[in-house]
């Protein structure tokens, strides 16, 4: 069983890979240099650097500067984490509420069929507006999944 799994993993692995070569190769992915890594590429939200003021402050002032230094510090970071906690809770509900959304435009699609003004326009054209509301409420459905 174990290496079935690893035999799967390695084979996915490779198609990768080589999916990897063949998008460099068609000029679809761009060759990383050595400059390259991912912290640049992603930001460094997390290797946050502390000020050089506040640790030459540190350095040549009182126990009582050093403190005032780190709570600034730490205050900072913890403002810093409260954003990002927000910025998930955002996150999250907008996620809850992307369903919700696509289930609205379906409605609103299938009241659209409803509404085709069958015995006013041609039969042709009528067909032709249902089957594209019922398209559309059908692609609003699926992504609602």
């Amino acid at each position: 069983m174990v290496t079935i799994s690893a035999e799967k993993r390695c084979k996915a692995r490779q198609r990768c890979l080589d999916m990897e070569d063949e998008m460099r190769q068609d000029r679809l992915l761009l060759q990383l240099g050595d400059d390259d890594d991912e912290m640049t590429t992603w930001g460094r939200e997390n290797m946050r650097e502390i000020s050089w003021i506040w640790t030459s402050a540190g350095t040549a002032g009182t126990e009582e500067e050093l403190k005032d230094v780190l709570l600034i510090e730490w205050s900072k970071a913890w403002a810093q984490s409260r954003r990002w906690t927000e910025e998930v809770c955002l996150l999250e509900e907008e996620w809850r509420r992307l369903p919700v959304s696509y289930a609205y435009r379906e409605k609103l699609w299938v009241d659209c069929v409803v509404v085709v003004p069958v015995t006013k326009i041609p039969a042709a054209e009528a067909e032709g507006m249902i089957a594209y509301a019922t398209k559309q409420a059908q692609m609003y459905c699926d992504l609602a999944e």
